[in-house]
């Protein structure tokens, strides 16, 4: 795949909207989709629901829409919560057409549609893998330090929760594990260049921590824990990334009480993501089943 054009992946891949349309047909569901503000969409797994709802980031390095197996853990994740709480993919825009900060306008714009919709913050969940792991991050980043240029993001308390599968947090593939697990992962050291080098380009500085929380400051998610009430991080031993997923955890978890962190120890990138039957994937469920708010309405 790294030899091929990014068009020609992202021809090969689809689009994220075929994607799931195709997907909720294979559930037995109608499509539910909503138009929200910054040219992007809400895409809903079943009803529309403002009692309980989890927002799914999806992964694909910012470049590649979501696949069947990702969608199908978010419908696992539904299932197994037994219709406690609606599900719904964020349609963001794709590089090279949508760049940073757009997409954090994006997430953004998603985050208070659905607030604005009677969803209260306590009830709203954030669930990102890989580059969607990168967009919760933006995302929290943001309210914790509104960047310039973006509207800032104002909850009004705390969310219930972020899930953080195999989140990416560094762009340069350049620490130790990017070598010692090459041939390990599912991702190769020049994939990772193909897709993460235009999404650094042209980004100032004091942008870097949004984009790569293993190079923020220590202190840069001071007060995270009053805005978000759980945290949920995995990541795997074979990643390439798994040496800067476990820097970014140890600076989060230095200023959250309630951070939850699964260490797979022979498993590859996003292995929550792959087959439901994971022992990542059933960690990420039992996560959301612990949730108080899930076992009163259980």
């Amino acid at each position: 795949m790294s030899s091929l054009s990014t068009a020609q992946v992202q021809l090969l891949f689809g689009n994220t909207l075929d994607n799931y349309r195709s997907a909720v047909k294979a559930y037995g569901m109608e499509p539910v989709i909503e138009d929200i503000a910054e040219e992007a969409r809400l895409l809903w797994i079943g009803p529309k629901r403002t009692d309980k709802v989890i927002l799914y980031l999806h992964g694909g390095g910012l470049f590649f829409p979501p696949m069947k197996s990702q969608l199908d853990m978010i419908r696992h994740l539904q299932v197994e919560l037994k219709g406690a709480v609606g599900t719904v993919v964020l349609n963001y825009g794709l590089y090279p057409d949508t760049r940073f900060p757009t997409t954090l306008r994006q997430v953004k714009a998603a985050i208070m549609h659905l607030l604005g919709s009677g969803v209260r913050p306590e009830n709203l969940y954030l669930i990102g893998d890989s580059a969607g792991g990168n967009l919760a991050l933006q995302a929290t980043s943001h309210i914790l330090h509104p960047l310039e240029g973006v509207e800032p993001l104002m909850l009004g308390g705390k969310l219930g929760g972020v899930a953080l599968i195999s989140p990416t947090v560094s762009l340069t593939a350049d620490s130790a594990s990017h070598f010692t697990n090459e041939g390990k992962d599912m991702l190769t050291r020049r994939l990772m260049h193909k897709m993460q080098d235009p999404v650094l380009k042209d980004v100032p500085e004091t942008a870097i921590p949004y984009l790569e929380a293993a190079k923020a400051p220590e202190s840069w998610f001071e007060g995270v824990d009053s805005i978000v009430d759980r945290i949920l991080v995995t990541v795997g031993g074979y990643e390439l990334l798994r040496d800067d997923i476990v820097v970014a955890y140890e600076k989060l978890k230095s200023h959250h009480p309630r951070i939850t962190y699964y260490y797979g120890e022979e498993e590859v990138h996003v292995e929550a993501m792959i087959d439901t039957t994971t022992s990542a994937a059933r960690v990420t469920v039992e996560w959301f089943k612990a949730d108080a708010r899930f076992i009163a309405s259980s």
